[in-house]
């Protein structure tokens, strides 16, 4: 937690979090100016934080903060406005969200690969519900996403796949293992394929 003079963007008080998670000492931490730890947005993400203070409910604002040993930071701030001895005063909660930030980043590049993979794409939860669908399988099969969610992959069988293929396939899955083979389907127009 922060406390910031709004009307200078200097830092009053900081707590041993923040003191931890800057790299600064407590004493040091006391009278620096904000745009020593928001550098690139100094004047906007201080006026954006004076704004959030004065409207309920505040809704964190993403930032970028530079620490003492150089490293850059994602953090969300969550603002709230106190006043002290006849000044206003900011109070901020930052939050680091560097990592979740990475990982939101990843699963959008992973997404946009299995949406675009030319193959088709069928993912089942363990009791074999369909979690999820690529665009492939849509032109395929004919099958809006919303049609096969939470559905189980049989609403493609043609009929002419032996019992014994499925068994296999999720002896071998359940397993830990990967399968390959072939199936006979049947798209949502009842016109067979394979795959």
């Amino acid at each position: 937690m922060l406390v910031i003079d709004d009307s200078t963007g200097v830092i009053v008080d900081a707590n041993e979090a923040a003191c931890r998670f800057y790299g600064y000492t407590r004493q040091t931490m006391h009278r620096m100016e904000w745009r020593r730890i928001d550098p690139w947005s100094a004047t906007t993400t201080l006026q954006a934080m004076i704004c959030a203070a004065s409207s309920k409910p505040n809704e964190p604002l993403e930032s970028r903060h530079l620490l003492a040993d150089g490293t850059v930071r994602e953090v969300a701030i969550t603002t709230g406005s106190i006043s002290m001895d006849d000044r206003s005063l900011l109070v901020s909660t930052i939050c680091d969200i560097t990592d979740r930030k990475r990982i939101e980043q990843l699963n959008r590049k992973l997404s946009l690969a299995l949406d675009h993979n030319p193959t088709s794409l069928v993912i089942t939860d363990p009791t074999g519900a369909i979690e999820y669908v690529n665009s492939r399988f849509t032109q395929i099969s004919g099958y809006a996403p919303s049609e096969v969610l939470g559905k189980n992959p049989r609403i493609l069988q043609a009929g002419t796949t032996p019992p014994e293929v499925y068994k296999n396939l999720w002896a071998t899955i359940t397993s830990g293992k990967a399968w390959h083979g072939v199936f006979h389907n049947r798209k949502k127009n009842r016109e067979p394929y394979w795959e």
